[in-house]
């Protein structure tokens, strides 16, 4: 099932996904548990913008929705 079968994943934006991906490909194989972490953490890199827009949408668990590239599923 693709995640945007989902209507909450449907009201990120273009822009949220890009920083999904941006911030993929800056932090590795490792990304989504370090995002995690700076959400957790409240650390500036993880809380840009848009990166919280995604985290109110879709929540750190949503992220497993998202390939190790950082590309939705």
């Amino acid at each position: 099932m693709s995640m945007f079968s989902n209507p909450r994943y449907k009201s990120l934006s273009v822009v949220a996904l890009a920083a999904i991906v941006t911030y993929a490909h800056e932090h590795g194989m490792q990304w989504r548990s370090k995002l995690r972490t700076d959400w957790t953490c409240d650390n500036k890199q993880g809380n840009t913008t848009e990166l919280r827009q995604v985290k109110n949408i879709i929540g750190p668990s949503g992220l497993h929705h998202f390939s190790k590239n950082g590309r939705p599923r």
